[in-house]
């Protein structure tokens, strides 16, 4: 607390020395009064321990709100990818729906589908060479069969 000594009349019968701490007039004085901080410090304890709950409530809060929108994000991926693990030879005609994408796993189902097309007419390719070659095998043995 800030004073300022002010000055008083002076009473000549009251003239006399007295023990403490003498203050020029008009010069200002800060007292300091002692209290106990014990309520504070249990204010402020509550407060830290308020603080720690919601921080570890918010820390929870985001990690749970990451992982089901990382989750939900991923989806799209996760679904392209379970239908790339199904195709096969026998299921090279299936395509990978384009439209339905987010617009980041367009191009990558657009090549997919393109890849696709290439095996397919890759492997009826092959088929139909194999197939040929199987009936250029089957004359001459035939020939021979009945030659013997």
């Amino acid at each position: 607390m800030w004073m300022r000594v002010i000055d008083e009349p002076s009473d000549s019968a009251d003239n006399t020395y007295r023990p403490g701490i003498h203050v020029k007039k008009g010069a200002a004085v800060v007292i300091t009064l002692a209290v106990s901080r014990a309520e504070l410090d249990e204010q402020l304890a509550m407060v830290l321990t308020s603080l720690l709950v919601a921080a570890a409530g918010l820390l929870v809060g985001t990690i749970l709100l990451l992982n089901l929108t990382i989750r939900r994000v991923l989806r799209p991926l996760h679904e392209v990818c379970n239908q790339a693990s199904g195709i096969d030879e026998e299921s090279l005609d299936n395509r990978f729906p384009v439209r339905s994408m987010p617009r980041e796993l367009q191009p990558i189902c657009s090549r997919l589908n393109d890849l696709l097309s290439r095996l397919e007419t890759a492997f009826r390719r092959q088929r139909r060479f194999a197939a040929n070659v199987a009936h250029e095998l089957r004359t001459p043995i035939a020939e021979l069969r009945s030659l013997a």
